[in-house]
């Protein structure tokens, strides 16, 4: 006879194990559990597999060279329209929207079918490229950029979701690796494929080329994602209440003030102004609200507190806050360094940048064989983020001059294993942690948010940095007021160009500060990595579960163990 399990024991059960009835169905279905729709944990093989894992791959990467594939665009895009005064909003309102939704966008794929969540989502996202690539004014295509922010929060959280439901545990690893090294590579190319098409077609294909490569999505996802028809008790009116529409009337504003105040501060306006303190006063009392309201709601919040409880969500999300903050700068600034610095083009940077992509490939690939057969996740952790600590150090002893491709190279090995063998083991421990509960999309999209809360802070402080030192760097080498401007209005792309054409006697010390305020950005990803190994060790040991249930048993008498209690 089975004796009765530990309290720690029960709780690790309830939270990992799902409902025997639902393992033996091929589709994402749901149950119910007695208060609101629950997702169930099922499993896809063969070519209905492999088309929705290309159709979630194809879409993680549209919507994450979206964050950045206008950074080598935005000067063609300010001649077309003839208006640079709301350039500042040509980036941001499609992170802005992306990263205030997320959570809303978990929260809808909890409790409503998450084929149709999902389709809806990327659909929004299609329709917001369409109005970009045919914008005839600057309002316009911010409105554009907005729109494709909102689908793309689903879409972000959807896919993801949408890899854990099909997945059997063994192969989840490795799924959630092929989605997340899209997401990666997205980030990573995105300034390239936006110089190539700006340079050799138009501006405008940046976002046109999303509608036949968002096809393939929307086709594997109507075709081959077919969950089983929702019996539920609850209808749909009743599962809506479930949504916290007031926490959502509260968080969203709430997020734009906060980020449109980093957004702003020391570029737009300064940070003393009296802008930017009062979006971060009005962001931070909305903050306090919502989180009163939040714990009002318990666990029908938007956000629910047995969530953010949880220790390995909390270490989860600290950990992809800082792991994606220090990605985002990495992968923006190197190629930066390229154009400015070494005077290479668009497509010659991105070229360079490909022993980082290559090499983050192989990490992914590592932790999708290895992560099952090693029996814990938090390996990945310590080496990744020490990794990405060591490049981002010594990414800061770059020369002008004196820097040879084979330490670059290098360099850019040990970044893309380090963001490898950590991009998609976050979502995994969140996933280990909350599998079986409705809760799942939730924790999901908690962690999403914080890399793009991750993201948007670390540019936000490495453009900061990266101003300062650059126009001091400037005055000091003499440069006039007029010059300075000359040279930040023509661009990292052509500062070899301007400074030889226009004042070629400063063109060696223009390149020593552009040197110099590049790497002092990279300081940003050798904090974040660091905060992320030390954030790591608070993570609990847990066996990875295979499927027999052995690993199972395993974590429960590790729980229960861990305090004080005993499991037979």
């Amino acid at each position: 006879m089975q004796e009765p399990l530990s309290d720690a024991s029960k709780e690790a059960t309830e939270s990992n194990t799902t409902p025997p009835d639902a393992k033996s169905s091929t589709a994402l279905g749901v149950v119910e559990d007695g208060t609101e729709t629950a997702a169930v944990q099922q499993t896809m093989t063969g070519f209905p597999l492999y088309a929705v894992l290309v159709g979630i791959c194809v879409g993680s990467f549209l919507m994450s060279i979206d964050v950045f594939i206008i950074s080598t665009a935005i000067p063609s895009i300010m001649s077309d329209f003839r208006d640079t005064s709301n350039i500042a909003w040509y980036p941001a309102a499609y992170s802005l929207t992306t990263c205030a939704l997320i959570p809303l966008a978990g929260k809808l794929s909890s409790i409503l079918p998450l084929r149709w969540v999902y389709q809806a989502f990327f659909a929004v996202f299609l329709v917001g490229s369409v109005v970009c690539g045919a914008a005839t004014s600057s309002n316009m295509f911010i409105v554009g950029r907005a729109i494709a922010g909102v689908g793309a929060s689903g879409v972000a959280t959807g896919g993801l979701n949408v890899v854990l439901a099909v997945s059997s545990p063994a192969t989840r690893a490795m799924n959630m690796g092929l989605v997340s090294s899209m997401f990666a590579l997205g980030i990573i190319l995105a300034p390239i494929i936006g110089g190539a098409f700006t340079e050799r077609v138009t501006w405008r294909w940046c976002f046109y080329v999303n509608l036949p490569a968002g096809a393939v999505t929307l086709a594997s996802m109507f075709f081959f994602f077919r969950p089983r028809a929702i019996h539920a008790e609850q209808s749909l009116r009743e599962r809506l209440k479930h949504l916290d529409l007031v926490g959502c009337v509260l968080f969203v504003p709430a997020c734009f003030m906060v980020l449109m105040a980093m957004q702003w501060g020391g570029v737009r306006y300064p940070w003393n102004s009296p802008t930017v303190i009062g979006l971060f006063v009005g962001g931070g009392c909305l903050v306090l609200v919502f989180i009163a309201w939040q714990w009002y709601m318990a666990e029908y919040a938007l956000i629910p507190g047995s969530v953010v409880k949880r220790r390995a969500v909390a270490v989860g999300c600290v950990f992809a806050f800082c792991q994606l903050g220090g990605l985002a700068v990495m992968s923006y600034y190197l190629p930066e360094w390229f154009q400015a610095v070494q005077g290479a083009s668009p497509l010659e940077s991105g070229v360079r940048v490909f022993p980082s992509v290559i090499s983050q490939i192989v990490g992914i690939l590592i932790v999708g064989v290895l992560a099952v057969r090693a029996r814990y996740y938090n390996p990945w952790f310590f080496v990744g983020s020490l990794l990405m600590c060591i490049a981002a150090s010594l990414y800061t002893t770059f020369t002008t001059f004196d820097t040879p491709s084979s330490e670059w190279i290098g360099l850019q090995v040990l970044q893309g294993l380090g963001v490898g063998l950590t991009m998609q083991v976050t979502t995994l421990i969140l996933q280990q942690d909350l599998e079986g509960s409705p809760l799942l999309p939730v924790g999901v999209s908690l962690g999403l948010f914080s890399q793009y809360l991750g993201a948007t802070v670390s540019q936000v402080i490495a453009g900061s940095i990266f101003n300062t030192y650059l126009r001091e760097a400037l005055r000091d080498a003499g440069l006039s007021p007029t010059q300075i401007g000359l040279l930040l209005q023509a661009g990292t792309g052509h500062v070899r160009e301007t400074a030889e054409r226009y004042f070629p006697d400063f063109a060696v010390p223009v390149l020593d500060a552009y040197n110099h305020a590049i790497t002092r950005v990279y300081f940003v990803p050798v904090a974040t990595s660091a905060v992320a190994f030390v954030v790591a060790l608070f993570l609990r040991w847990r066996p990875v579960e295979t499927g027999d249930g052995k690993e199972k048993q395993l974590s429960d008498q590790s729980n229960a163990q861990e305090k004080g209690e005993s499991v037979p």
